[in-house]
C-alpha cells in the first residue's frame, strides 16, 4: 500500500520483513526458539543489496516477549538497534534511516508479547536511538491508531476498532486479536509513513536551495541530508525519480541528479505461536524507506520487531562512507 500511496514515478518500494525477527541479537523465535536476530536473516542481506535511499525500520513487539525481554533489556535493545542503524547509515548509497513506533498492542500477552513493554517502555527507547544518531523524528504510527482506536477503550472483551483484526478462530482468547492491522489499518500506516518520507523530501529541497545560494560552501548534499519496525519490522526499498534533486529521504553524493529514490522497509513479520494461539493472518511488512540510485528511489523496509504484528504500511525503516550521524 505504501507504493500505491507514494506512486511509481518517484519511488520504488522494497519489502524486507522477516517472520518473528528481533533487533536484539539474543532474541529467539517465539515458536521454534532459534535465533530471531534480524541481522542473521536472508531479508537483511537483501535489504543491504537493495542499496536503498531511505530505510524504514520497525522493531518492538517481538523483542518484548519474556524470552527476549530480560536482564538489562532496555540497554541491550538500544545498543543493538543503534548497531543496525549504523550499518545502513554507512552504506555507499548513504540512505536516510527512519525508525517507526508501531501501532499499540491492544491485547496483553497475545502471542506472548508484553503490552507494558510495547506501549509504555519502548517509546522512550526508540527516542534514544533516534537522538543518539540524529535521525529524523520517529515515525509515530502509535498515535494515529490510539486516536482512531483508543487503547483504553479497546480491549479483548470490549472493542470497536476497524483498524485492528478480530479473529474468532483463535484457540485461546478468540475475538479481538489486538495485534495485526486490517487492510484499513495498513492503509493508515502507509499514509503516516508516506507523510514522513515527503517531509524528508521537503527538508532536502530546502537544503539544496540553501546550498545553491551559498556556492562557496562545499558540503555535499549527502552530508547535509544525513540527519538521519503489532507491527512487523521489515525493510522495504523505494526508488524515487527526480530529474533534479534526489528525494530528501535519500542522501546521494553524485554530480548528476538521481532519477529515482529507492526506499527500503525492514520489518520482522510476526507469526503467532502455535502453542499459545492459532492465527492464520500473515503480517504485512512495514512501510518502506528509500535508497537513491540512478534508477528510481529505492525504499527499503526493514522488518522491525513485531512477531505477531504486521508492521507494514499501516503503521508506518544505514551506513555512510564517512562517519555516521552523531
Amino acid at each position: 500500500q505504501l507504493q500505491a500511496i507514494l506512486g511509481t514515478e518517484e519511488f520504488y518500494v522494497g519489502n524486507f520483513g522477516s517472520d518473528g525477527a528481533t533487533v536484539m541479537q539474543a532474541g529467539v523465535h517465539h515458536r521454534n526458539k532459534v535465533s530471531s536476530w534480524y541481522r542473521k536473516k536472508p531479508a537483511f542481506k537483501r535489504a543491504i543489496a537493495f542499496k536503498p535511499d531511505i530505510v524504514i525500520t520497525q522493531f518492538v513487539d517481538n523483542d518484548s516477549r519474556d524470552d527476549n525481554w530480560k536482564d538489562d533489556a532496555n540497554r541491550t535493545f538500544v545498543k543493538d538497534y543503534i548497531e543496525l542503524v549504523d550499518i545502513f547509515l554507512k552504506l555507499p548509497s548513504k540512505p536516510k534511516v527512519l525508525i517507526m513506533r508501531p501501532p499499540p498492542l491492544y491485547v496483553d500477552r497475545r502471542y506472548g508479547m508484553n503490552q507494558r513493554v510495547c506501549n509504555t517502555i519502548m517509546p522512550g527507547l526508540l527516542e534514544q536511538v533516534q537522538q543518539r544518531r540524529n535521525l529524523p523524528p520517529v515515525v509515530d504510527v502509535y498515535s494515529a491508531f490510539d486516536e482512531h482506536c483508543p487503547v483504553a477503550r479497546n480491549t479483548r472483551e470490549k472493542h470497536n476498532c476497524s483498524w485492528i483484526a478480530t479473529d474468532n478462530g483463535l484457540q485461546l482468547r478468540p475475538g479481538f486479536e489486538g495485534v495485526h492491522p486490517t487492510d484499513a489499518g495498513n492503509n493508515a500506516i502507509g499514509k503516516v509513513v508516506a507523510d514522513a518520507i515527503r517531509q524528508l523530501q521537503a527538508s532536502k529541497t530546502t537544503a539544496s536551495a540553501d546550498a545553491a545560494m551559498h556556492p562557496s560552501q562545499t558540503t555535499s548534499l549527502a552530508d547535509v541530508a544525513i540527519d538521519t519496525s503489532t507491527t512487523t519490522p521489515a525493510i522495504d526499498a523505494v526508488t524515487q525519480t527526480s530529474t533534479t534533486t534526489p528525494p530528501a529521504d535519500a542522501a546521494i553524493e553524485t554530480s548528476m541528479p538521481s532519477p529515482f529514490a529507492d526506499v527500503a522497509v525492514a520489518t520482522s513479520t510476526t507469526t503467532p505461536a502455535l502453542d499459545a494461539e492459532t492465527q492464520t493472518s500473515t503480517t504485512t511488512p512495514p512501510a518502506e524507506a528509500a535508497t537513491e540510485t540512478s534508477t528510481p528511489t529505492l525504499l527499503a523496509e526493514v522488518a522491525i520487531d513485531t512477531s505477531t504484528t504486521t508492521p507494514a504500511i499501516d503503521a508506518a525503516t544505514q551506513t555512510s562512507t564517512t562517519t555516521p550521524p552523531a
